[in-house]
């Protein structure tokens, strides 16, 4: 059902469906079904390549490198360097703040990511377990 404001506007996009899915069978935002294409073998081949080429010791190297570059000024180093570090949707200094002040560090984080990846791992085992009882026995949900 859509949401609506005391105004009587909508209040954004209908909620997803217990099953992640939109109201028009799309996957909705954030959810844990869809997880996209598989990688076709070339992309493993060169996925594997690339790790057994890119060592830590050789990765240590790279970073190093851009982080001269990026405190010599070049602005591509100091991106990329952000975009490793802080993440594509950094976090805002006030929620940081707001996050401290609430004793929500980054040590409580982590826990919660941890615990939040579990569940879903944890949720996706019983899924994919009632999908082979279902294929077992021919029922369908």
């Amino acid at each position: 059902m859509q949401a609506h404001r005391l105004d009587g506007s909508k209040n954004g996009p209908e909620p997803a469906t217990n099953d992640g899915r939109n109201p028009d069978g799309t996957f909705g935002a954030g959810n844990g079904f869809g997880k996209g294409r598989p990688r076709r073998q070339v992309e493993r081949e060169y996925l594997a390549t690339l790790s057994a080429v890119v060592t830590p010791e050789v990765w240590e190297s790279i970073c190093q490198r851009a982080a001269a570059d990026a405190m010599a000024g070049d602005h591509r180093a100091r991106e990329w360097i952000g975009r490793i570090v802080l993440g594509t949707e950094p976090m805002r200094l006030l929620d940081l703040a707001a996050d401290e002040s609430d004793g929500f560090g980054a040590d409580a984080e982590i826990i919660e990511q941890s615990k939040h990846r579990k569940e879903t791992r944890f949720i996706k085992t019983l899924q994919d377990m009632m999908r082979e009882t279902d294929t077992r026995t021919g029922a369908s949900r």
